[in-house]
């Protein structure tokens, strides 16, 4: 009995090493390959036009939008410690300032890596 769960226990350390192996092989493979699929969308120049957006504006749109998430976020806060604490009914204003806050955390959010990735 014992003989036999040594005989597993190896055999499933070697399974596990030649897994272990095999996977790693393919994942230098399968990263080089990404890495050309990646290359073959961000070598080509797109010319907007008139539509072009400078990476100045970029940055600029990007920092009031993050200024006023701050602030909504800290309007949130406020507002919800008013009503743990305080007492005071403010529950609507507080899930409305929220729902303003992920709305602008993801318009935000997916504008920076619209813009900027892959850097």
């Amino acid at each position: 009995m014992l003989l036999r769960r040594c005989y597993f226990i190896a055999g499933f350390i070697f399974a596990f090493i030649v897994a272990n192996e095999a996977i790693s092989s393919t994942d230098t493979a399968a990263s080089d390959n990404s890495m050309d699929v990646i290359a073959a969308f961000t070598d080509k120049e797109i010319d907007l036009g008139p539509r072009a957006i400078s990476t100045e504006q970029k940055h600029t749109i990007l920092f009031i939008m993050g200024s006023s998430l701050l602030v909504l976020v800290m309007t949130t806060a406020a507002l919800g410690i008013s009503m743990a604490i305080y007492g005071k009914q403010v529950f609507m204003w507080h899930m409305i300032s929220a729902g303003l806050t992920v709305t602008l955390a993801l318009a935000h959010g997916v504008a920076a890596v619209v813009w900027f990735f892959p850097f």
